[in-house]
């Protein structure tokens, strides 16, 4: 059984034409489970502007992503298809938020497919149903999932191990002719760490604080072989 988790979701809105302004409430509840495969991040969009703001959805996925993820998004106006990375252009599916009035049923849901990783992708919202036009607000979210090897998985995967573990100052990559990087981050999903990594070469962690962190490890390729989950003590 894989282990998913939603690790973080940093926000910020930017303000669009006239005195529309989009706000993007990161309190909103987090579902850490998964539903009908899907680990699902939900979230309210305020308009906070003096002006009916009107505004079409974007997903921006970080390169470095499983190409096995797939994503389904939900807006004001329904549950797209997965896949789906922008919304429809058609004036039937234009979002529209009067003056004060909150949305709150939006909702980002991955679907890993079995694979592991960590990665970001952005809900943009625009002003046009066109890339590159002005941004109304967004939210990056990153996704973390981890877990047991599958058994179509690589076999590098299933001996790539990290150790001692749990350590108290520096751990090592075991099988680790493959691995080019190791990135860590902590239980909120930040970035605390990234090293390139050579075969033996070992990676210190004593200047961080106690407690559980997920170590991805990358190939070459900046593609990822696999995340782990380390104890520092």
């Amino acid at each position: 059984m894989k282990l998913f988790t939603l690790l973080f979701a940093c926000f910020f809105a930017v303000s669009g034409f006239s005195q529309a302004l989009l706000e993007i409430d990161a309190t909103a509840a987090v579902d850490g489970n998964v539903a009908d495969g899907y680990l699902n991040y939900n979230f309210a969009v305020t308009n906070i502007g003096d002006e009916t703001a009107t505004f079409y959805w974007e997903l921006v996925k970080n390169p470095d992503m499983p190409r096995d993820w797939q994503f389904t998004v939900c807006d004001a106006i329904l549950c797209h298809a997965e896949s789906t990375e922008s919304s429809p252009c058609e004036d039937a599916y234009i979002n529209v938020l009067e003056p004060g009035q909150t949305v709150d049923f939006f909702k980002v849901g991955l679907n890993p497919y079995g694979k592991e990783g960590v990665s970001d992708v952005t809900f943009r919202m625009t002003s046009e149903c066109v890339p590159g036009t002005t941004v109304l607000g967004e939210v990056s979210i990153t996704f973390s999932v981890a877990g047991e090897s599958n058994v179509d998985e690589a076999m590098l995967s299933d001996d790539l191990l990290i150790y001692p573990n749990p350590t108290s100052d520096r751990f090592l990559v075991n099988n680790d002719s493959e691995v080019a990087e190791i990135s860590v981050f902590n239980i909120v999903g930040k970035r605390v760490m990234s090293e390139p990594h050579r075969p033996g070469l070992s990676h210190d962690v004593s200047t961080l604080d106690k407690g559980i962190y997920l170590v991805r490890m990358l190939d070459k390729n900046n593609s990822t072989l696999k995340v782990i989950r380390l104890t520092r003590e």
